[in-house]
């Protein structure tokens, strides 16, 4: 495998998921908390908008761009700790489920010998807890959080960082994601990307593929990627 101008077709082998709203249904429960702890220091936004926006950013470009929007100047590492602080408590109070399809398809790909990796913008102990909690841990070979790195979402590393854990070429991976920085940062990557959106809206989203419901994707639509 070298490029397609020689002549060679790189095969997709490997799928990289976002968790947050693409294998459990917390990007709903972290946006919501999000905005509510938001508004005390004066930024009113939608937990829509905060998912469509910042799926996968991390707390601290996100929060630099609200305070520099709402005029804030508050404590950023301060809010941040609060953040955090407000999703461990709620964590332990909250059901986790999955979204719909995605047992089904992790199962399917881990079936057919495609190796499997997931790339959040959440903390390595939160995605522990949130795979344990959905019985999907052990269908992952590795676990990528941007924390480990200096940038999120939409900068590619770490999409890259968890190719290079795979030992795949980004080009014959996909990344499956529901958040436009997500889709950026695995275009970026050099990746194929599956966007989960509730409108197939190829003006907004930067994706290869989009669908609204995960039962629309197959271990053969993948490799046609």
């Amino acid at each position: 495998k070298i490029s397609k101008s020689f002549g060679f077709t790189f095969v997709i082998s490997s799928v990289i998921f976002d968790m947050d709203g693409v294998i459990s249904d917390t990007q709903t429960w972290y946006s919501e908390l999000d905005s509510k702890v938001l508004a005390r220091y004066g930024v009113t936004i939608a937990p829509e908008e905060i998912t469509r926006s910042y799926s996968g950013v991390s707390y601290n470009r996100m929060l630099s761009e609200l305070f520099n929007r709402f005029g804030v100047g508050a404590d950023k590492e301060a809010v941040i700790e609060v953040l955090h602080n407000e999703l461990d408590s709620g964590l332990v109070n909250s059901k986790i489920a999955a979204v719909e399809g995605a047992r089904d398809l992790v199962e399917s790909l881990y079936n057919s010998k495609m190796k499997l990796a997931i790339a959040s913008g959440s903390r390595l102990g939160f995605i522990d807890y949130v795979l344990g909690e959905l019985s999907l841990r052990d269908k992952f070979l590795e676990i990528v959080s941007s924390y480990e790195l200096n940038e999120g979402k939409p900068d590619p590393g770490v999409f890259l960082l968890a190719a290079s854990r795979l030992g795949e070429n980004p080009q014959d991976c996909v990344v499956i994601e529901d958040g436009v920085s997500g889709m950026i940062g695995a275009k970026a990557a050099g990746m194929k990307c599956i966007g989960l959106v509730k409108e197939k809206d190829k003006s907004f989203y930067p994706a290869d593929w989009l669908v609204t419901s995960l039962r629309e994707v197959t271990v053969d639509g993948i490799k046609k990627l």
